[in-house]
């Protein structure tokens, strides 16, 4: 009987399966494709490096693996997500199972799971990142897939801005990152714009509208995780909150209607103003919020 298997995501959601294949782990950012066909094509398009793919088609793999269907020499996903591994495998190219192909470079399959759930769930909140391993380490998986904490205590130094961000003991952090493109020239961008005006500049504005937004939260109604007021030393700039008797995917929604970049973990919401945010857009984003906006 194959190896139960869980997919746990970074806001604790959890998907459970069996293995489809031999290798048993995998990290990344989760994403959905929708193709009936081109699995394979998928599989092997270096635009999904980095990235685990769920394929909401219930049949994946019944028509096998063969390199005239590769977008490129090799599988880029680090692992594929779907309802049903075909058992068999049936077409005049194929040389060898879908599984056989993954097998040969790492690439896991969990298999038997509800893709159906996955997608709505994933749909509400956005792309996440997330683990694969074998369903007994589910608890250590659990812990693994947290997302960072940045803030008070999590750096053992004090001086954010000199690089030395050696982490303390209980701090947690992501074993494994997906860098872009993207990724690297907003990285590039914001360095720029520190070294520019100064970090003192940067974090005492952002802190300031981080207040601002907590402060408002706190008058419509939303519980604050994170108890405000605290002193600078302890301020992250990211508020996180609950709006009573609301789901935190319908308060997402809601957000990402306005343009409001938000996320989800566990059972809140977490907003991160930036340096370039006005007060007016705060106040846009609680306006949002308030409790006539928010569908039940």
């Amino acid at each position: 009987m194959p190896d139960a298997m869980v997919l746990v995501l970074e806001d604790g959601f959890t998907v459970f399966g069996e293995r489809g294949g031999l290798a048993t782990q995998a990290s990344g950012e989760v994403v959905i494709n929708t193709c009936m066909a081109g699995y394979q094509e998928v599989l092997s398009d270096p635009s999904y490096a980095g990235q685990m793919v769920v394929m909401t088609y219930p049949l994946i793999g019944n028509y096998g693996a063969t390199p005239d269907f590769q977008e490129s020499g090799r599988p880029w996903a680090r692992a594929l997500i779907t309802r049903q591994l075909s058992s068999f495998h049936q077409h005049w190219r194929t040389q060898q199972s879908l599984a056989d192909w993954l097998d040969g470079y790492g690439v896991p399959i969990l298999t038997g799971c509800d893709t159906r759930r996955l997608a709505r769930h994933l749909r509400g909140t956005g792309a996440q990142r997330a683990i694969i391993g074998p369903r007994d380490e589910l608890p250590a998986l659990l812990d693994r897939v947290r997302p960072v904490i940045v803030g008070a205590r999590s750096v053992a130094g004090n001086d954010y801005f000199t690089y030395d961000l050696t982490l303390a003991p209980g701090a947690r952090r992501f074993e494994e990152s997906v860098v872009s493109v993207l990724t690297t020239a907003a990285f590039s961008a914001a360095l720029d714009l520190l070294l520019e005006v100064g970090p003192e500049v940067i974090e005492e504005r952002v802190l300031d509208l981080s207040q601002r937004l907590a402060q408002g939260l706190a008058s419509c109604g939303c519980e604050i995780v994170e108890p405000w007021p605290r002193s600078r030393a302890e301020s992250s700039g990211i508020v996180s909150f609950r709006k009573p008797g609301t789901k935190p995917q319908t308060v997402l929604r809601d957000l990402s209607a306005a343009h409001v970049i938000a996320r989800i973990h566990k059972d809140f919401v977490r907003l991160s103003p930036h340096f370039y945010n006005t007060d007016e857009e705060v106040d846009r984003v609680l306006d949002v919020l308030a409790p006539e906006r928010v569908a039940r």
